[in-house]
């Protein structure tokens, strides 16, 4: 069993104490260590807005300072019910951060888990024995392995993002409100009833590329398919249903791979 760390249990009221006092764009974190922790998140879990209450607890770094550690909070993954909100739980690693940026290993950098009991308020020592002690050693292991536990910071692997809070906006892409809402009238309309809380952004690539996670519901407006939409810089965009909202690290990554993402635009 892991040693623990201490626990950081953040709420939306710190999220919102960003330095400076002009609203002109996005800002840092006031919690430098915080904004780190839910740009990895919000960049790598799927429907995760960035807007939200969440809580973090580290539980251990390597040699090199690496980190792993937990998150938990609301995504719309976790939902049977567009008007029940329920959570769910990742446990994630961080390569480092510096000042102004968060690095990671994309796509392999985490292990995503529905609660059981979608009503979490309990201790964090009964927390975590529900959630992270549960998990069988040998994914625990994998996670490790595959992030490099351990053995020296290769470059070449990670991806830096900048820790900014871009809160309930989606300025974190290059995507208009009017491209959302075209999409949405062409592809979703009758399928989902509000364009406003339908798409949920997920990451950018640096070449102009975006990814957004959305689900359309039934007639009892329950959920009932997912998709992955990625945004190209000339307003056109490809659109993937995503079947397995637990375990699509590998569908994730090859939608990326097969539409050459953060690979520049052939001229």
């Amino acid at each position: 069993m892991e040693k623990l760390m201490k626990m950081i249990v953040i709420n939306t009221l710190i999220m919102t104490m960003l330095i400076g006092c002009h609203d002109s764009g996005p800002r840092k974190f006031y919690d430098v260590e915080y904004g780190a922790f839910v740009v990895e998140v919000t960049n790598s879990v799927l429907g995760v807005p960035n807007s939200i209450s969440m809580n973090f607890y580290k539980i251990e770094e390597d040699g090199y300072g690496r980190m792993i550690y937990i998150f938990s909070g609301f995504s719309i993954t976790a939902e049977d019910n567009e008007r029940v909100g329920r959570q769910l739980w990742a446990v994630l690693i961080q390569q480092k951060t510096d000042d102004d940026y968060v690095y990671y290993y994309p796509d392999f950098n985490f292990i995503v888990k529905e609660f059981a009991d979608s009503k979490q308020s309990v201790s964090k020592d009964v927390f975590l024995e529900n959630t992270y002690h549960q998990l069988p050693k040998e994914e625990i292991e994998a996670l490790k392995e595959n992030n490099d536990w351990n053995k020296p910071f290769n470059a070449d692997k990670m991806i830096k993002k900048p820790i900014l809070d871009f809160g309930k906006t989606i300025k974190a892409a290059r995507v208009s409100e009017d491209g959302l809402k075209k999409v949405y009238e062409g592809e979703f309309k009758d399928n989902y009833p509000n364009p406003d809380n339908f798409f949920v952004y997920m990451t950018s690539d640096d070449f102009g590329r975006d990814i957004f996670f959305c689900r359309t519901v039934d007639d009892r407006l329950k959920y009932k398919d997912s998709y992955l939409i990625m945004f190209f810089p000339d307003d056109s965009y490809l659109i993937y249903e995503i079947t397995d909202l637990w375990n699509y690290q590998e569908e994730l990554k090859e939608f990326k791979v097969t539409n050459l993402w953060n690979q520049p635009f052939m001229e």
